[in-house]
């Protein structure tokens, strides 16, 4: 694997800042126009990897577009709500779906369910948005084929990387239109639901990500991160101390966890 440009353990995957060089001697500038932009991009465990299509990690909240095994995008994705003693959750369903087609500056029709949410918290009931800076599912519209789930731009910019929509997928506007120029109807994607991501480098280092369990769906996350570890087959190279403290901290980048590593402290 170390002519690749993913490394992967297994079913996971790492994309890293010391891949970069690489990618940029073996590939055009053209095909990389999409990443150099993205400041963090190399920062985050990529928990799984396609040969092309979608790939959005709900704990990291981000969306991964990939082209011939390469991701040409990683972006901040806004997705469903948690569930509050307040409220109902709307979370964002794991599972693969297919893009079913695209729409451009739609009228949007509200679901049903989200016109009685409007009357249950007093406000005016909408039942549809014409095309325009006021429609909620912006310009650019994904279909899927889960049920109720788009992928669409948003017109409030702070909810992208935030737990706000009704399940949706919600991308910044330059993000959702450079996607919405790149899928096309038919092509696979996946919704994936992964707090512990490990990566097994082939300089023998293991780094671990933990990020919140946001929809609450794991009973142990000390637990879960052992079981990830032992899966990948890494059990016995980690320092256990610096793993639980990655858990604990939640940070949501990637850290060297290897037996006899660096230590590290969070800022």
């Amino acid at each position: 694997m170390g002519n690749r440009l993913l490394l992967k353990h297994r079913n996971i995957t790492v994309v890293l800042n010391v891949i970069l060089l690489l990618m940029i001697m073996l590939f055009p500038c053209s095909a990389l126009a999409g990443m150099l932009f993205q400041q963090d991009l190399f920062r985050e465990i990529i928990p799984e990897t396609m040969e092309t299509g979608i790939i959005i990690d709900i704990p990291g909240r981000m969306l991964y577009f990939f082209d011939s095994n390469v991701p040409m995008m990683v972006v901040p994705a806004g997705l469903g709500m948690a569930k509050t003693d307040e409220k109902r959750g709307w979370e964002t369903p794991q599972g693969e779906f297919t893009v079913k087609g695209k729409l451009r500056n739609p009228d949007w029709k509200v679901p049903k369910s989200i016109q009685e949410e409007m009357r249950r918290e007093g406000l005016a009931v909408k039942e549809s948005y014409p095309p325009g800076p006021k429609n909620p599912v912006g310009s650019f519209v994904i279909q899927t084929t889960l049920p109720g789930i788009l992928i669409h731009e948003t017109i409030d910019l702070s909810s992208a990387y935030k737990l706000v929509s009704h399940g949706c997928v919600r991308l910044r506007r330059k993000d959702m239109e450079q996607l919405f120029g790149a899928v096309s109807a038919g092509m696979s994607g996946k919704i994936v639901y992964r707090p512990i991501k490990v990566a097994h480098l082939a300089d023998g280092k293991v780094l671990m990500e933990a990020n919140e369990d946001v929809y609450g769906k794991i009973k142990d996350m000390q637990e879960t991160a052992r079981k990830v570890l032992s899966e990948s087959g890494v059990l016995n190279e980690v320092d256990l101390g610096k793993v639980e403290k990655v858990v604990q901290e939640k940070a949501g980048i990637p850290v060297d966890v290897t037996a006899n590593g660096p230590s590290f402290q969070m800022k």
